[in-house]
């Protein structure tokens, strides 16, 4: 009896696994068919929470602004777009488009610092409880994590990742630092930051949303907008490229030349030893196998042979190459890893 009860326990679970299972799949061909046949949907506006038909969609009428509301105010200032946020009050954003917005990307970003892939989870179930594009979401993770990974080494940032939420500004909605620290809150607080500033943006665009979020104040697009509106097409909804090795490429590539220029100004200037030992005088260089030929050409004369300086500035160039990259790789991994166990 003790087995046949364990076994229609087991029976049970399965069951329910499965029922889930079919429920989640449901799920996921209509979340397709709204992509297929509204893939703004998103954007789409939403009547605000607190009126008739809160929550449902709404075509937003001709000029009257992302709330659907012919009468919401247009406001202009952080202040006062602040309060319509932390309220969920009726409001209109309005951002202009700026041609003179750089949409370059900036020199100290990190692909490999974005964390979208350990809070995909975290992401997926917020956007889907808030009725926001996760996709959307996670290009906000990627961008904020691999732009302000250097706050993680300040005791006390201003902003807390992974979304970048501001802790005093954003104060209002009761999110103490220690709330927006746990990464599941920080991801909810951002979805919530998200969702209504798109409702309230007028002609709301992914540039315009992205700006807002970095800047409430905002008037115009701004240049983190149009590098966000990068992100969404290149990374296909935000999903960054886990390892980049880039930037490390460059650099070793560039340290290489400086070394073999180095290493060639040595040799024309006459003292070839140097070129091994780097030093000027009085240092007893041994050579082995490896470069050892190289040096015996170039000081059988009192000149420095052009073949035997091509040969010499040749082996620099690859050895301090692979050196560089070597040592680059590893310390990027390690600064890596202390940074996301801190």
């Amino acid at each position: 009896m003790v087995d046949a009860g364990e076994d229609a326990g087991m029976l049970a679970a399965r069951m329910r696994g499965e029922a889930a299972w079919f429920r989640l799949l449901a799920a996921a061909a209509r979340l397709e068919l709204a992509l297929k046949y509204n893939p703004g949907w998103h954007l789409q506006p939403r009547v605000p929470a607190g009126n008739p038909g809160g929550g449902r969609w709404t075509d937003g009428g001709t000029g009257s602004g992302a709330m659907g509301q012919d009468k919401a105010p247009v406001l202009q200032g952080s202040a006062d777009r602040k309060r319509s946020i932390i309220k969920d009050a009726p409001a209109v954003f309005e951002v202009e488009a700026n041609s003179e917005a750089n949409g370059s990307k900036p020199i100290y970003e990190l692909h490999e610092m974005n964390e979208v892939f350990e809070r995909a989870v975290d992401i997926l179930k917020e956007a889907s409880a808030q009725d926001a594009d996760h996709r959307l979401v996670m290009a906000i993770v990627c961008m904020e994590t691999s732009h302000g990974y250097y706050d993680r080494l300040h005791p006390r940032p201003k902003t807390v990742l992974p979304m970048n939420v501001h802790v005093s500004y954003w104060l209002g909605f009761g999110w103490s630092r220690e709330d927006l620290q746990v990464p599941a809150t920080n991801i909810r607080a951002g979805v919530t930051l998200l969702k209504r500033i798109s409702e309230r943006v007028k002609e709301p665009t992914i540039a315009k949303v992205a700006t807002l979020y970095n800047n409430l104040s905002a008037e115009q697009v701004s240049d983190y907008g149009l590098v966000f509106r990068k992100y969404m097409k290149k990374s296909r909804g935000g999903i960054c490229r886990k390892i980049s090795f880039g930037k490390i490429l460059v650099f070793s590539l560039i340290g290489s030349v400086l070394i073999s220029i180095y290493i060639a100004y040595i040799a024309l200037d006459h003292n070839p030893q140097s070129s091994y030992c780097v030093s000027r005088e009085g240092f007893d260089c041994r050579f082995g196998v490896g470069f050892g030929f190289i040096y015996d050409l170039v000081s059988k004369s009192d000149f420095v042979e052009w073949g035997s300086l091509f040969l010499l500035v040749l082996s620099w160039f690859f050895a301090s190459f692979s050196i560089l990259f070597i040592v680059s790789s590893m310390v990027l991994c390690l600064v890596r890893y202390f940074l996301r166990h801190t």
